[in-house]
């Protein structure tokens, strides 16, 4: 499985009791972060709880991507310090443990999180999250993940180098995220 997926485990990792809500739509197509996302993928479980949704840019494959723009969704009623709370323990438990900041301002959760290359993902990953608690409608999470090659220099200088250049991308990419302009379209007094 390609590291992106932990993303999916963030949502499994909250074990409140979900509020039942209406069943929720999402686009074919997503502008945002200066592309055109396209929907590459879809999975959503047999009871409509969860569901994921990846989109890709240009012809690229849900296999080999180098931007993705996935979309979570769970029947939850949490806050965003509650899903910080899970998200950071999910974090801490996966091995190769990545790099990461969790937070929460004006009500909404945030992840920066950087995985460096291993031998199932030669890449490096830099990915921020947005979580969107939405009362009985549930709790929408908006991820933007882009890889990077690993640097030609493979010294412990080369990887800190290639580090410091995605920690300074990735402080880019969360502003990105804190401003972006989807949000789920979803009734919050059902």
């Amino acid at each position: 499985m390609l590291m992106y997926r932990l993303a999916v485990m963030l949502c499994l990792a909250l074990t409140f009791n979900a509020a039942l809500a209406e069943d929720y739509v999402m686009p074919q197509q997503i502008s945002e972060f200066g592309h055109l996302y396209k929907l590459a993928y879809q999975k959503i479980s047999p009871d409509r709880r969860q569901a994921i949704y990846e989109y890709t840019t240009g012809s690229e494959s849900i296999e080999n991507w180098t931007r993705l723009l996935t979309v979570q969704y769970a029947k939850l009623n949490t806050d965003a310090m509650a899903w910080g709370v899970s998200t950071k323990k999910a974090l801490e438990a996966t091995s190769p443990k990545p790099h990461f900041q969790v937070y929460a301002k004006a009500g909404h959760g945030y992840a920066v999180i950087i995985f460096e290359p291993d031998a199932k993902n030669p890449a490096y990953e830099a990915n921020a999250h947005k979580s969107f608690h939405m009362g009985s409608c549930g709790l929408f999470t908006l991820q933007h993940a882009v890889k990077y090659d690993a640097s030609a220099e493979q010294s412990e200088d080369g990887r800190q180098r290639t580090l410091i250049a995605i920690v300074d991308a990735s402080r880019k990419m969360v502003a990105d995220v804190e401003q972006a302009a989807w949000q789920p379209d979803c009734d919050t007094n059902q």
